[in-house]
């Protein structure tokens, strides 16, 4: 019986050493995530307008990672997708082709976990490689639709050098897609309705 219960205690002395280290692999995972990064995501946005689906490719994407203080291996922060003149989401007031999303973010046994608030969409981020030291961050995000692609970004600022931090703010104003709208007017030419004509685009990779 004593062996039986030093069996069982030592087995449970390695399952937590393995969740402990796993706990703190996703904590430095979430150390060197943190701050700005740009380059390619491999993003497309594709609009499906009746019979036809339009695919748009991203020039380029910039992520921000901010952590939760009181959850280490998480946190917030944003993703701008830029866009070519071809794309149908210009915004007037930084006259730019984009689609910028608020995100949610996690790191649970290795596997970073987003969720695109404006685009209501989930994706992982898998096989990566991410390191503060050099600045690079490469690997593979898959979307819920299947959809993946490889990705490699290249780190701009950490959350040590705040003058170089370009807030985006959390106006509501900038986050989305740009909306092209149509204005009805009645026989007298006075607006009637507001309606929206540009259809909300769905998230999707160039490796799928």
């Amino acid at each position: 019986m004593k062996k039986l219960f030093t069996l069982l205690a030592m087995s449970m002395m390695t399952t937590l050493f393995f969740v402990s280290c796993d706990t703190d692999d996703d904590d430095y995972a979430a150390y060197n995530l943190e701050g700005a990064w740009v380059g390619d995501m491999g993003v497309v946005m594709n609009v499906n307008d009746g019979p036809y689906v339009t695919t748009y490719y991203a020039t380029r994407s910039e992520l921000y990672f901010a952590q939760d203080p009181y959850r280490y291996a998480s946190g917030t922060g944003y993703q701008v997708d830029y866009f070519g003149e071809q794309s149908p989401w210009y915004h007037s007031s930084r006259n730019m082709y984009y689609i910028a999303n608020h995100i949610n973010w996690e790191v649970v046994n290795g596997i970073i976990r987003l969720y695109y608030v404006e685009d209501n969409a989930y994706a992982e981020i898998s096989r990566y490689y991410l390191s503060d030291y050099d600045g690079w961050f490469e690997g593979v995000i898959t979307y819920e639709n299947g959809e993946w692609s490889n990705f490699s970004l290249r780190k701009t600022y950490s959350p040590n050098d705040w003058n170089n931090y370009y807030d985006w703010g959390y106006n509501d104003y900038y986050w989305g897609y740009a909306k092209k709208n149509a204005l009805i007017t009645d026989d007298d030419g006075n607006p009637i309705a507001v309606k929206e004509t540009q259809k909300k685009p769905v998230r999707g990779a160039k490796n799928n």
